[in-house]
């Protein structure tokens, strides 16, 4: 999977907290649904990608835009207008006090994998990512 590893290093290059102390800022995968066909190793996969940033003394504002931003390039489907799940980003903070909180971000994303095997046998994986909105103006030519 590219998309955790993707929207980390968009986090870290936004927020100097978390690019200085990347020890707060922690990923989980769960649940996940594999989505397979026989006859094809290609594959799509579902699941909610966890964020938990601890003792996160930033601008929440700018942790959304950040993730909005990245969204918009990785994972549009997921935002609106139009017929979107409310609960695919949410967010959560616990408060500590002194200007800092501990905060939950859930993200119910989408990656498909790619899977060709070569003459030799070789396996090569590609990620293709899903059209934004700049691909959707293109096809239709107003791009």
């Amino acid at each position: 999977m590219e998309k955790p590893a993707l929207l980390r290093a968009e986090i870290e290059k936004h927020l100097p907290e978390i690019k200085v102390n990347p020890e707060k800022l922690a990923m989980f995968i769960a649940p996940a649904r594999v989505v397979a066909s026989k006859g094809t190793l290609s594959h799509e996969t579902n699941f909610t990608l966890s964020i938990l940033i601890t003792d996160f003394t930033g601008d929440l504002d700018v942790l959304n835009i950040v993730i909005i931003n990245w969204l918009q390039e990785y994972q549009p489907d997921i935002l609106g207008p139009g017929a979107t799940d409310g609960g695919a980003y949410s967010i959560e903070a616990d408060i500590l006090g002194a200007g800092s909180a501990d905060v939950l971000i859930e993200l119910k994303l989408t990656e498909r994998t790619v899977a060709l095997i070569d003459d030799d046998g070789n396996i090569k994986v590609s990620h293709p990512r899903n059209a934004n909105k700049k691909d959707l103006m293109s096809a239709i030519g107003a791009g």
